[in-house]
């Protein structure tokens, strides 16, 4: 073989092995930038799809807390004027603590510790409500109880606790921010300054 022939040959061979490198160096990047890509991708469609449960846990139970509420709205006097009432007899809240018990169990995956705090602190009072109901109910004599001095005061505490965590739910999802600072919203200065002060 001439010297020439192996320079061709050499060439060819280094030709082709450049080539080759190229195409790998070139598809091992590619499928890198697809890995991140997807990857990224992955990431921002568990973020949203879990914002969206969380929002969906937290609409549940902040309607859970209102009917929880307008529950024990029912026996107090201040209110009986402006809705149906029920009388204080029938008293029986163990069903209405439970039904949200059950709902807050079903649903505490997606709550702050601060909310998850509050539930707590409401299901107590819950079911010292569902104590003196059962003490109204067992008592012999009814005639001898004096039904408004303990119920009343049961369901004003009650409804006092439900409104504080259904607040503290409207700031765990960003409800009480927005309500602050919609005046701001007519600006884009505003609103970029409302943001970096939420920092």
């Amino acid at each position: 073989m001439s010297p020439q022939e192996k320079a061709a040959i050499y060439t060819g061979i280094f030709t082709l092995l450049g080539i080759s490198l190229t195409l790998l160096i070139t598809n091992a990047h590619n499928i890198k930038q697809l890995k991140l890509q997807m990857k990224h991708q992955s990431k921002e469609t568990f973020i949203s799809t879990t914002y969206e449960l969380r929002m969906n846990a937290h609409k549940k139970l902040f309607e859970q807390l209102q009917k929880f509420k307008n529950y024990f709205s029912l026996f107090v006097s201040e209110n009986i004027e402006f809705t149906n009432s029920l009388d204080l007899g029938q008293f029986a809240p163990l069903e209405h603590v439970n039904q949200l018990k059950e709902l807050y169990e079903e649903e505490a995956l997606w709550l702050t510790s601060d909310s998850e705090e509050a539930f707590k602190a409401l299901f107590q009072i819950g079911y010292e409500a569902c104590s003196v109901a059962l003490s109204i109910h067992t008592t012999k004599d009814v005639e001898e109880l004096d039904f408004t001095s303990r119920i009343e005061p049961m369901c004003d505490k009650v409804i006092e606790e439900t409104q504080k965590v259904q607040q503290i739910v409207r700031e765990s999802i960003g409800i009480s921010y927005l309500e602050e600072n919609k005046a701001n919203w007519h600006s884009k200065n505003h609103i970029k300054e409302a943001a970096a002060n939420r920092e």
